[in-house]
């Protein structure tokens, strides 16, 4: 848990680079680690505060990047050093969607960031995600 990451680190304020930052689960984590004093950053298409956050007033500490969870590339340099990331990107399985939309935004959109952070040496990484319901033929547990 953050309780944690934030016990176990020294006096240095710690950077965290967290993807869904925009979302109900990422904006609270982004919250709570602004409280504790974490420098925070979150990467978002439009690189600020979406219009709902605004008026929080912990969204005014945190670096808002402009980045496609998709393109490391968007994001790869500002990643270097970070202390950890976080992703916690998501959409609900509308049935309008299709299969591929549901993986790669569930999927795919939380994977690259994994690799870079690999790739750029990031030590620690939290993924926070759900199942998908078995209401999506061929996605949810259970389907081929």
């Amino acid at each position: 848990p953050l309780s944690t990451f934030v016990m176990a680190s020294s006096n240095a304020a710690k950077r965290l680079m967290i993807f869904g930052g925009t979302g109900f689960v990422g904006s609270a984590i982004a919250r709570e680690a602004a409280r504790r004093g974490l420098l925070v950053q979150c990467v978002t298409r439009g690189g600020d505060a979406p219009a709902h956050l605004r008026s929080e007033p912990w969204a005014a500490s945190v670096t808002w990047l402009r980045g496609d969870a998709l393109n490391p590339g968007t994001y790869a340099e500002h990643m270097r050093g970070a202390d950890a990331v976080i992703t916690s990107v998501g959409r609900l399985p509308f049935p309008h969607l299709t299969r591929d939309v549901i993986v790669r935004d569930n999927g795919e959109t939380n994977v690259a960031p994994a690799r870079c952070a690999a790739e750029v040496g990031v030590d620690r990484l939290v993924v926070i995600g759900a199942s998908v319901p078995r209401m999506i033929p061929g996605v949810g547990w259970g389907f081929s």
